[in-house]
This record gives structure tokens, sequence and C-alpha cells, in this order.
């Protein structure tokens, strides 16, 4: 089967991070975002995946091409007008049935039975504040209605970023119609609205329940997310001299630890200095050094510099920070 992962936003929410670095190449437990969906999509036998690629695509293209060459390939969004419009791109001709799962979503639930129905289905979960998200309204076992955002949810059913489609062609149609008509939900040509054109048309959509759904599209749902992953992990597996890891852990083999305490949950990529720090609860990028530091629920950028006593921050690439 072949699966749609659009991931050309330039994740605003996750600033100064992503003004150097897009959204899908963040680190989360030992893992890009994007590595962590396309290990899922190919574990559970998808053989073709079509990235969205748009802002930075240079880089989500390079590390494609570098670790998942055999089954990837890219389309470029050049204007960044919804993700309706972003799927779209990679929609094709055809009736074949298509997965598609957002970039910034991380999924663990058994694909290989959803992949395995008849009819359309949308991944769901239950969550406390659906204004948040776009919802779905059900009518017995069947979607009702989808709405993006809404002020006032009537139903608490969020949609969790993957979805399976029978048909892609009636999907692509339906998009292009909001397309050629201009019609927006929030200024975006949005998904929600061209799957809604489907369900008007007669298409039968059912859900899926998503229990395990790990959102990468904010500060705290990165650190969440990392945590949550972490424990799942074997652990970081190293040993050092004078430091101490507390467990679980992901650190890189290019990482120097002198005189620290690191973890739990802490993510440190290639390159990393960390020298006289505690640290717990954070993810670090590649080349960042932290030093003199005590860290915690923090996001260090590449090559960043932070020396001196603080305890929570968010540090862009290439930043300084010194508290002498």
């Amino acid at each position: 089967m072949k699966a749609i992962v659009p991931a050309a936003g330039i994740g605003k929410r996750l600033r100064p991070h992503t003004l150097t670095t897009p959204k899908a190449l963040f680190n989360v437990a030992g893992r890009p975002i994007i590595g962590h969906i396309l290990d899922f999509l190919i574990k559970a036998g998808v053989d073709e995946i079509v990235v969205v690629v748009g802002y930075e695509s240079s880089q989500v293209e390079r590390y494609l091409h570098e670790q998942y060459p055999d089954v990837t390939r890219t389309v470029q969004q050049t204007e960044r007008k919804g993700l309706g419009h972003a799927v779209h791109q990679a929609l094709e001709d055809n009736e074949e049935p298509i997965l598609i799962m957002l970039g910034d979503t991380i999924i663990d639930t058994d694909l290989k039975e959803i992949m395995k129905r008849s009819n359309s289905s949308i991944g769901v979960r239950e969550i406390p504040n659906p204004q948040a998200f776009g919802i779905v309204e059900m009518d017995g076992r069947y979607v009702r209605k989808l709405i993006e955002k809404p002020e006032n949810p009537t139903s608490n059913l969020a949609i969790a970023g993957i979805y399976l489609i029978r048909n892609q062609l009636k999907l692509k149609r339906s998009i292009e119609r909001l397309i050629e008509q201009n019609i927006t939900t929030k200024g975006e040509i949005q998904l929600t609205d061209g799957l809604q054109n489907m369900l008007e048309s007669g298409e039968q959509i059912e859900i899926f329940d998503v229990s395990n759904w790990y959102d990468c599209g904010s500060w705290d749902s990165i650190l969440e997310t990392n945590r949550i992953l972490l424990d799942k992990s074997e652990g970081s597996a190293m040993t050092v001299k004078d430091s101490v890891i507390n467990e679980p852990c992901y650190i890189a083999p290019t990482v120097q630890l002198i005189n620290s305490i690191v973890g739990p949950h802490v993510t440190l990529d290639e390159g990393a200095i960390v020298k006289n720090t505690i640290i717990s609860d954070s993810v670090v990028a590649k080349g960042a050094t932290l030093e003199n530091c005590s860290v915690s629920g923090s996001l260090i950028g590449e090559h960043a510099l932070v020396h001196g006593i603080v305890r929570k921050l968010s540090v862009g690439d290439y930043s300084e920070i010194k508290f002498d």
C-alpha cells in the first residue's frame, strides 16, 4: 500500500527551533519525528511513501535519501495553503487505497489490521480540548460530520492524524472542488473539508480508536512524547566513568559526558557536550554544549551554548546563553 506523509509546514509553535530546522527532523527519543513515522509505516507493510515537503525541503530530502532511499519519494508544496492542499499534491488519478499520516504525529496502533478495512476510516481519540483539533460527529458506526477546530465542539472525538482512504481519486476530486471554489476554513484548504465533501457525496467513513497518539507540535508535547517513547525504549546502554545516567535516556555515541548527571528522560543528539551539568526531562540537539548547568524541561537547539545555572529554557540553534 502507498502512504502520504505531509511534512511541509513551518512549525510556528516550535520556534525558535524551526527557524533553521524543519519540524519533521526534530529529534525525539533518538530519532527524527519523521523517522518514527516512516518506521511505523514500513513495519506495517507500506512499500511506497510520498512525503510532501516545503519548508526547508532540502534538509528533509537529504535525510530521506540517506535513510529511506528505497521506499520514499517527495513532492513539493510550493505554496503552503493548508493540509488539504498538501495532501492533494501527492494524490494520483487512480482508485487505489491510500494511507495518510501527518508528519508531526507519532502513533502506536495495529496498522496492519486497519489496512484490511473495507471502508474508509479515520483514527480518533477522545480528548478534553476538542476545539484545538478537527473533530468527528458520529451517526451509529459511521461518521456524520467532520469539523475543523470548532469554537463550540459538539463532540470530543478528535482526529488523530491517520486516515485510510479506500479510493484516493474520490478524495482528490473532493479537494480539487475546494481549491477551484477557494473554499477555506481558517484561511486554509482543509483535509477535513475534503473528507466532508466525500461524506456528502455518499462515502461511508468509519472510525478506529488511537489510544497511543503522541503529538509533536509544541514544546510541551515534544517533551511529553520524548518521555513516553524513552519509557518504551531499552535505554542508552552507555557507561561512563565520571558521570551518572538515570535511565531511560537516549545518548548518541559521539556525546561527551563529563562529570554530569543525566536523566531520566533525556535525549542527547550527536556531538553534544555535557560538562558539570545536571539535566533531566530535556532534548538536546546536535553539537550543543551545556556547561555548569542545572537544566530540566528544556529544548536546546543545534550548536547552542548554555553556560551557568538555569532551570528551564528553549534555546534555538547556534544561540548562546551564559549566566556568569
